[in-house]
């Protein structure tokens, strides 16, 4: 149970906090890159049995608030993904009855109904903080459980909620889940992918049955990635 004590003014103080210490770090990193990664909203424990929660980088009012003030970020698709569909399904949920009291009935605490506002899509997101962004982590995630062989969302096994949220499965490649597409991140590749500046990319990917070395899904999900960042780049 969320300590009563824990308000929404608390919450922004923590985050003003985390936001603080990282751009001290910034300010003395040489010759590295010191960057904070958006967190989903929920994140969940190892095997996904059950809900847990983070301060920083939820909504997108956490993200522009950090990048604002200078700071350089992680993006990570899956990541602002799960937010998105988290904090939209609780607006078209709940409607007016979206209050601090409603969500703690529903057990979704750490975040208070002034956070749930309407989040947009990927694309327009990385549009927006596009000069921030120093790393993406190409990541996509699903309702449901994967199939290992394959990697794509077996849809007879949708995951339970847990503590009033929907699970979602993450380290699908982007395209085999239901929250990236591969292809959003192509049109701010080229407009930020400049001569005299580089974004890195991470194929965030997991492999469900633990089989790295002879996977069809890795091996078919890797090349297709690299195809279409050669066809677009090449």
């Amino acid at each position: 149970m969320l300590d009563s004590s824990y308000t929404h003014e608390k919450r922004i103080q923590h985050l003003d906090a985390v936001i603080e210490n990282i751009l001290e770090a910034q300010s003395h990193a040489k010759g590295v890159s010191v960057d904070l990664e958006n967190k989903p909203f929920p994140t969940t424990n190892a095997d996904n049995s059950f809900a847990t929660y983070t301060i920083t980088l939820g909504p997108l009012e956490d993200i522009v608030k950090y990048v604002k003030r200078g700071g350089k970020l992680t993006f990570d698709t899956c990541h602002y993904g799960i937010a998105k569909e988290t904090i939209n399904s609780a607006i078209k949920r709940f409607g007016e009855e979206l209050t601090d009291e409603k969500l703690r009935e529903s057990e979704m605490l750490g975040y208070f109904a002034k956070d749930y506002v309407k989040q947009p899509n990927i694309d327009e997101v990385m549009i927006m903080i596009g000069k921030s962004i120093n790393n993406i982590h190409l990541n996509d995630g699903s309702f449901y459980k994967p199939i290992p062989e394959t990697g794509k969302p077996d849809l007879s096994k949708r995951l339970p909620p847990a503590s009033g949220l929907q699970i979602m499965w993450e380290a699908y490649v982007p395209g085999y889940g239901e929250l990236c597409d591969n292809n959003v991140i192509f049109p701010w590749l080229k407009e930020n992918q400049k001569d005299d500046r580089r974004v890195f990319l991470t194929l965030e990917v997991g492999e469900f049955d633990g089989n790295y070395k002879d996977s069809p899904r890795f091996k078919e999900s890797a090349r297709s990635m690299i195809k279409d960042l050669l066809s677009n780049f090449g």
